[in-house]
């Protein structure tokens, strides 16, 4: 610039005119890599992105990334994460929108007019499939929209259209953790919401290269296996289910937690300075113990007692009052709890199972703590770190992510109950998947809980409540159906989780208008019948959803959710007669029962489940060998089909199968015939075998009529080739079938009660 006989100003001015210059020429040289700068900037300022399988992308030539979508923002996180420039496939009206476009033509997005005619979307299509062959990368986010239900999505075809005649391979992504982020719809809509944490941690699992020519089915079955890979490595940075509450008092210590039984409102604080005090009363009691016995009614005392056992590093074992003595001595025997916290009048009922044992009383427990109590324990659970709150309700040590949380207990619908160890891992999944696919939670809304806690679906809502502000409302008895609907109607709860027994309850004894503000009812626990289902729907308006899962799997395995219905949008999250889509993280498959090899989708087959909520193992050692799990696979016992969407339909159990001629009927094909041919309530007609020394095997039909024409049945079995091909049916008459304490038909004690016919 001296040469020039410039000064030092004129330097300065010249220099920075080139550097704009240069500058300038290089984005319109190479505007992708500009782009993917900010937004690698951007995206690790905000989101700690961990990648797992960077290595299976390829470093040059052709390949298409499908990934799936819940987040408006997935396309940046591929982006910032992939070393290579990476074209991705645009709605073009989002295209087309003045401050997204820019972006798109800088990294040379290709629009598709998904709403078009089919030609043109071939088209456009066409143009994706050219880029492959230059030996480039392209993105396609196959479910065409971000999910809002947080469930996937149906696949397009896209994949076979661009795949078409090329080499290329395919790469499978999981993106985790990006829903309930800033930019993702839960519950349907784009709405504001603070971040939790920043950097926010997420995680983009990359799988390994499938064929050009793999299936959707394939690829769609790749890319759940990643996320329950995903779900699994969450393990890293866990944290005790505890804390999640406790963290989320510290964000909103007066939001309402809970109502309870005496319609007393509660906020979160109110519940952990309660919990904390109760652990400081029993802090001496259970210091040296481990196993903590819950024997209580459905209260606000059941949920303290399990927060504050929680806290303390202990494990509960929820037990349910409903339990006989046999089953009791069983229990007392084999997992030994060392003090058992119940009511006097539960002490009394079960006087003989517990007479040796230590007990304490809820009523004696909670009648010690005082309002100083609760004000110190406001205060620490405030301002004291978490491991001085474990220390002063009782723990020994901190507890970890794979210590037992919990002991839960199978139904017993076809044995005898069995005891499941829970981790804190394995329920803090099953919560935060389940979380995932709920519809949308507003300050409004509220729970009416009308399960036990010793039921684990109700173990798992409970903590729903709690670490996610869906405040839980409980009644005196959720079997008193007067009560229940005065308190529905009077808090204007929104979601009702229960099981299909309750909900015929409440059907023959509630008013259509105290269920006016009902929008979600979910069951499980046992199948829930069509008939009361479309009844429910016609006498209050909402069509009840159904879930299923299992102890060992913590709960929850798969679920329905509602419908998301905007303008330009409709996304299912239900299906008619199925128990819905595995939830976020955990995967199923349908298998033959003879050589375990996967059915093709719509066959039926034995039920399988793995993912972070499948159980530690059977806490009672006569359990220990029970042939439940496979190649790392819980074996449900059920017989079930998967369809292409992965919805879930149960046929029924394993066991409950009849021989017709060459074919294998299930047991409640006929039970639902009977029930329709004779316009009987539910559970008026249940189907057993019991050994026979002749035929081998007898089949009983036991009923609840009064006045049952034998010839009508076997007619009327007969006629719908569904007769036994080992002679008829034996009757029995009964005048209630028995059933469990979560509401199932307990075909263990019917096959007790035939086999003594």
């Amino acid at each position: 610039m001296a040469y020039l006989g410039l000064d030092l100003k004129e330097t300065l001015i010249a220099s920075s005119i080139f550097v704009v210059g240069a500058t300038i020429w290089s984005i319109k040289l190479l505007p992708e890599a500009l782009t993917r700068l900010v937004f690698v900037i951007l995206t690790n300022t905000f989101y700690k992105i961990r990648i797992i399988g960077e290595e299976n992308i390829p470093k040059e030539g052709g390949a298409l990334l499908v990934s799936n979508h819940l987040s408006a923002l997935d396309a940046f996180f591929v982006l910032a994460s992939v070393d290579r420039p990476v074209r991705f496939l645009l709605s073009h009206k989002h295209f087309a929108k003045w401050w997204l476009k820019p972006f798109a033509l800088a990294m040379d997005a290709i629009p598709v007019p998904f709403d078009e005619e089919p030609e043109q979307v071939k088209i456009a299509l066409k143009a994706a499939a050219r880029h492959l062959k230059r030996g480039h990368l392209v993105c396609v986010f196959p479910e065409r929209q971000v999910s809002r239900t947080g469930m996937m999505q149906p696949f397009s075809d896209d994949i076979q259209e661009i795949m078409e005649g090329q080499t290329a391979p395919i790469i499978p992504i999981y993106l985790d953790r990006v829903w309930g982020t800033v930019l993702s719809p839960k519950g349907g809509r784009y709405i504001p919401r603070r971040p939790q944490n920043i950097p926010h941690p997420m995680t983009m699992l990359i799988g390994k290269p499938l064929p050009p020519e793999a299936s959707l089915v394939q690829i769609r079955r790749t890319i759940r296996k990643l996320g329950c890979e995903a779900w699994e490595s969450r393990k890293d940075d866990e944290v005790p289910i505890y804390l999640h509450f406790i963290r989320s008092v510290w964000r909103a210590p007066w939001a309402l937690s809970l109502v309870d039984e005496h319609e007393k409102k509660h906020s979160r604080i109110s519940i952990l300075s309660r919990a904390i005090s109760l652990g400081r009363i029993l802090k001496n009691r259970w210091l040296e113990k481990k196993l903590i016995g819950v024997m209580l009614p459905e209260s606000l005392g059941e949920v303290l007692l399990n927060l504050s056992i929680s806290i303390s590093g202990k494990t509960s074992i929820n037990l349910s009052s409903n339990f006989d003595s046999a089953a009791l001595d069983q229990i007392m025997t084999s997992l030994k709890p060392e003090l058992i916290i119940t009511t006097k009048d539960l002490y009394q009922k079960n006087f003989e199972a517990l007479e040796d044992k230590e007990v304490a009383f809820i009523e004696d427990i909670m009648s010690q703590v005082k309002l100083r109590h609760r004000l110190s324990s406001s205060v620490m659970g405030l301002i004291f770190p978490t491991t001085t709150l474990e220390k002063i309700s009782g723990s020994n040590k901190s507890p970890g992510i794979e210590d037992i949380l919990s002991i839960q207990f199978t139904s017993g619908a076809m044995d005898r109950p069995k005891a499941v160890s829970l981790s804190h891992f394995n329920v803090s999944s099953n919560v935060e998947s389940v979380s995932q696919v709920i519809p949308s939670t507003s300050a409004k809304d509220k729970l009416l809980l009308a399960l036990d806690i010793s039921n684990s679906f109700g173990y798992i809502a409970m903590w729903i409540g709690l670490n996610h502000g869906l405040p839980l409302v409980f009644t005196p008895s959720f079997l008193d159906a007067k009560t229940t609907a005065k308190l529905v109607k009077k808090l204007k709860i929104t979601m009702l989780w229960t099981t299909p027994s309750i909900l015929r309850y409440y059907l023959e004894h509630v008013n259509p208008d105290s269920f006016g503000s009902l929008r979600f009812v979910l069951t499980a626990g046992e199948k829930l019948n069509e008939k009361i289902a479309s009844r429910f729907k016609e006498r209050f308006g909402i069509q009840p959803m159904e879930g299923y899962g299992t102890a060992e799997m913590s709960g929850i395995i798969t679920t329905n959710t509602l419908d998301v219905r905007l303008p330009g949008i409709y996304q299912q999250g239900s299906q008619k007669g199925s128990v819905g889509q595995p939830i976020p993280g955990v995967m199923v498959k349908v298998v033959d029962p003879l050589t375990f090899k996967e059915v093709p989708r719509g066959n039926a087959g034995l039920l399988l489940a793995k993912g972070p909520n499948l159980m530690k193992g059977y806490a009672m050692e006569k359990d220990a060998g029970h042939d439940a799990f496979r190649d790392g696979w819980f074996i449900t016992q059920d017989v079930a089909c998967m369809d292409e969407h992965d919805f879930v339909t149960i046929i029924d159990r394993k066991t409950r199968f009849l021989k017709c001629g060459e074919f294998f009927i299930p047991f409640h094909t006929i039970e639902d015939l009977l029930h329709e041919e004779f316009d009987a309530e539910p559970y008026s007609f249940a189907l057993t075998s019991v050994s026979d020394q002749i035929k081998g095997e007898k089949i009983i039909l036991v009923h609840t009529q009064e006045k049952l024409d034998h010839m009508k049945v076997n007619g009327t079995l007969e006629k719908n080739g569904l007769f036994p091909s080992n002679g008829q049916f034996e009757f029995l008459k009964l005048n209630k079938l028995p059933m469990t304490n979560s509401g199932k038909i307990d075909f263990a004690e019917l096959k007790k009660l035939a086999g003594n016919h």
